[in-house]
């Protein structure tokens, strides 16, 4: 199963990650290189506020709207590059 996306302008596909402590991995065409690249991002033991994909168990979301501004605030989402892609910007697009 897996979940696509458009983040900075750049179609991502979004699958649950092979690494144990990771939650997903975005695989997308880096449109410098041209070359796969792959983020594993969101550490496993967490919750998180909304998994966009459904991918992940539901008992995961929280939807603790403060939390989530924490977040957003401490990690600096609303501020991040909009010319690349992060494992930073993905976790916060996807679950935060």
């Amino acid at each position: 199963m897996s979940y696509t996306t458009t983040i900075n302008g750049v179609s991502v596909k979004i699958t649950k990650s092979n690494k144990k402590d990771k939650k997903l991995k975005g695989e997308f065409i880096n449109p410098n290189t041209g070359l796969l690249n792959q983020l594993h991002f969101g550490y496993s033991g967490m919750e998180h506020y909304n998994d966009k994909t459904k991918l992940l168990d539901k008992s995961l979301n929280h939807f603790d709207k403060q939390r989530r501004n924490n977040f957003r605030s401490r990690h600096n989402c609303d501020n991040k590059p909009k010319n690349k892609i992060t494992s930073g910007i993905l976790s916060c697009n996807i679950l935060w």
